[in-house]
């Protein structure tokens, strides 16, 4: 019986250990799952719920380049508002008219086919890159922050806040994320993944980096494909 008793205590015993070992070093997050959200989000163009994140792809778009033909912007989904509804009253011709209202999008300055450019400093395995985004149909009490990776199962990079126009109407920012591991040396094949997080509070102090999206407690990330990363003394950077 005593022998039994030991047994049993020392089955618990190990479990216990095993389940705290386990939460080691862990972001809490399924990072595994939340790759194959982004990944899906980008293959089916569309919003994927992932824990309390909403990931979905962002809009690519070429930064404006001074004496270029422009182009007329990317036809957006409009969502209408529910109709009011009211008693009717004798006489009355009054007639509810729907409000079209923009899905909230993110639009990033940043041309897929291009790539984007990241200021190194000469002999400097540490670049800046520069984010210019466009969010829209947020309210303006949201905050932003920006992600980026080099490797696509690696950590994120989060950047500290983003520089914005001053536009209200139509506000624009700018955000920088340091990339570890690019040189200003002939970058072929080199990658970034890029996310712009969405906060309805401000976010505070945020890690340096994290494993995955979600331990930002972001409720939107909007996520482009890996984009080609080349590397300057020359490009240009946030001060």
């Amino acid at each position: 019986m005593m022998q039994a008793r030991r047994f049993l205590w020392a089955t618990v015993l190990a479990m216990v250990l095993a389940a705290c070992a386990g939460g080691s070093g862990s972001s809490g997050f399924d990072v595994t799952s939340e790759n194959a959200a982004i990944t899906q989000a980008l293959d089916a163009q569309q919003c994927v719920s992932h824990q309390a994140l909403m990931i979905c792809p962002a809009a690519e778009t070429s930064p404006a380049i001074p004496g270029a033909t422009p182009t007329a912007p990317p036809q957006r989904t409009a969502t209408l508002a529910p109709l009011a509804t009211a008693t009717p009253t004798f006489g009355s011709r009054a007639t509810a008219t729907p409000t079209p209202t923009v899905a909230p999008h993110v639009d990033i300055g940043v041309s897929p086919a291009d790539g984007v450019a990241c200021a190194a400093a000469n002999g400097s395995q540490t670049c800046s890159l520069l984010v210019p985004f466009m969010p829209e149909g947020f309210p303006a009490s949201f905050t932003y922050r920006v992600a980026a990776r080099t490797d696509p199962n690696g950590r994120w990079t989060i950047s500290g806040e983003p520089e914005a126009d001053g536009n209200a109407a139509m506000p624009n920012f700018d955000a920088t994320v340091g990339l570890n591991g690019v040189t200003n040396a002939p970058s072929a094949g080199a990658f970034v993944q890029v996310a712009i997080l969405v906060f309805d509070h401000p976010p505070g102090m945020l890690p340096a980096e994290v494993e995955a999206l979600a331990d930002t407690d972001a409720i939107y990330a909007f996520v482009t494909a890996d984009l080609t990363v080349h590397a300057s003394s020359s490009a240009r950077s946030s001060p």
